[in-house]
């Protein structure tokens, strides 16, 4: 998200979970950028969602929710692919290709991973999320993001050309309060500080930044770990205050069966601190995160322990 599942699932089964021995499984996410035939298909749903705010004097029920129902019923679907037996390709044997009993893991990226903090408090069934470079807060993750289709403002004064930037951000905080009881960051809490008692197991997160991440606003991301509830998992390139240091590698820090990180990958190019190692040559902390080696063999060796039992994390720059 953005993306497609006829492109993202073999993609990232082919770079690096195919090979670990994990099935992939996704759908395209039409709630987001979803606009087909569109070549704007950002500025398109950035209009429809403002129009409606400003005509209607509403806000579009349940934007922010959206995925997260589709998440949810996703999760009982792949239960129901347990009698899958498609290989080898057209001459199937009788064996299903799925271990639907295993622990599921769940991959987020971005947007992807804007979402997994208001899913897994009501998603036990997932052993191991682990989240890059997104957080929280409605507005502040999705729509100042700039990534080369331009800035919100230009795209609505197309339509609006008599808004003040001004009264666009009066706007954007008014809308702001119409998502907050639906907002991803505010359903954070339920995962491990205020649970909701759905089974005695829950996800275990780990969650990845990325210093120089000109995509999202490093509050949200953070502002996300803290309600959360983790701690951040030593080296510590830029202090985050309201997060707790720790040392590690970590397993079972957050309850006997669960495990919970914060940790910061350093994109290059930023004053005063040495980029993360694999991270030389890349500027952009967005893309630091996702493509880095040591952050994939990270993420990797999470969701293998989580396989066999508590899942570890490790600090993977350490000799």
């Amino acid at each position: 998200n953005p993306g497609s599942a006829e492109v993202d699932v073999p993609l990232f089964a082919r770079d690096h979970l195919g090979e670990a021995g994990f099935a992939v499984v996704g759908f395209t996410d039409r709630a987001n950028r979803s606009t087909q035939g569109s070549s704007d298909p950002i500025g398109d749903m950035s209009r429809q969602h403002l129009s409606t705010l400003l005509n209607q004097h509403r806000w579009v029920d349940s934007i922010a929710l959206i995925p997260n129902m589709e998440q949810l019923a996703f999760l009982r679907l792949i239960e129901a692919l347990e009698t899958v037996d498609v290989l080898p390709v057209d001459a199937p044997d009788g064996e299903p290709e799925l271990d639907t009993v295993a622990p599921l893991s769940y991959l987020g990226l971005s947007n992807g991973s804007n979402h997994a903090v208001g899913l897994l408090a009501f998603a036990p069934e997932i052993s191991a999320a682990a989240m890059m470079v997104g957080g929280g807060r409605y507005f502040g993750s999705t729509t100042f993001q700039e990534d080369g289709r331009g800035n919100v403002y230009d795209l609505l004064i197309g339509d609006f050309p008599d808004v003040r930037r001004s009264e666009l951000f009066v706007g954007f905080a008014i809308g702001q309060m119409g998502v907050d009881d639906k907002d991803w960051l505010n359903r954070a809490h339920l995962l491990y500080q205020d649970p909701l008692g759905l089974g005695s197991s829950k996800p275990s997160v780990l969650f990845s930044e990325g210093l120089g991440d000109s995509f999202v606003p490093i509050y949200s991301t953070r502002a996300a770990a803290a309600e959360l509830g983790l701690p951040h998992l030593a080296p510590v390139h830029a202090v985050v205050p309201f997060l707790e240091e720790v040392q590690g590698p970590l397993q079972g820090n957050i309850d006997a069966a669960t495990t919970g990180a914060f940790y910061q990958f350093v994109a290059s190019g930023i004053d005063g601190l040495e980029p993360s190692q694999g991270c030389e040559q890349q500027p952009e902390g967005h893309y630091c995160v996702q493509r880095n080696p040591l952050a994939v063999a990270q993420r990797i060796h999470f969701f293998v322990s989580a396989l066999s039992g508590v899942p570890e994390i490790i600090d993977p720059l350490a000799d």
